[in-house]
């Protein structure tokens, strides 16, 4: 929730699975979610980040477990 604060654009969420995609979050900022949409994504939005890196799909955040 605490990245929110800043605009971020082209992000880039790898998947914990070989089988699963990455996610790509195209703008996220405090502006780009409802209060529902931030209950659905809450999960994601509350995870624990290990790393923020340039990668190879560009700005790739990596989520610990929560």
């Amino acid at each position: 929730m605490e990245l929110l604060d800043f605009s971020l654009e082209e992000v880039h969420l790898p998947s914990d699975g070989i089988d699963e995609m990455s996610l790509t979050i195209v703008e996220l900022n405090d502006r780009t979610l409802t209060e529902n949409g931030k209950t659905e994504w809450s999960d994601v939005l509350n995870a624990r980040i290990k790393k923020i890196y340039q990668g190879y799909y560009g700005f790739q955040i990596d989520r610990g477990i929560r």
